[in-house]
């Protein structure tokens, strides 16, 4: 699947995750297609790379376990922003009030590494795609 671009939205800066919402378990639809549930999240912002999770369902334990790692490989850590999954055309989009403390701007493409009430938005590069796959399978163990 093609990356997204992050786009300006609502004065600020948002992704459309139409598909990662739904595979992580923040978006929960009734049989019919309508919207049942929308996740409200945490962003975690490290250089190049942004860990959105399920606040409901990640203890703060589970998030010190998922943010300790990342913030060491990436040698950073900005702030931790809450936001939501909301509805956005066909789709779901979220705010990244901290995408720019990331490094990410308006039109850069961001693929996203989707794990269980997770998903980690990065740059593509293989540093990264290590990096999100690495908070995916510390997800799992959890």
């Amino acid at each position: 699947m093609a990356a997204n671009r992050i786009k300006r939205s609502g004065g600020g800066l948002a992704l459309q995750v139409t598909v990662p919402a739904r595979e992580a378990g923040l978006v929960r639809e009734t049989d019919d297609g309508d919207v049942h549930d929308l996740a409200d999240v945490f962003i975690v912002a490290v250089d190049d790379t942004l860990l959105v999770g399920n606040r409901a369902e990640l203890t703060g334990r589970d998030r010190i376990e998922l943010v300790d790692p990342l913030a060491r490989d990436a040698e950073s850590l900005y702030r931790i922003m809450f936001a939501s999954i909301q509805p956005e055309g066909n789709g779901y989009q979220v705010q990244l009030p901290n995408a720019r403390d990331a490094g990410f701007e308006e039109g850069d493409r961001a693929p996203v590494t989707v794990g269980n009430d997770l998903f980690v938005v990065h740059d593509g590069e293989p540093r990264r795609v290590e990096r999100a796959d690495a908070v995916v399978a510390l997800r799992e163990e959890q």
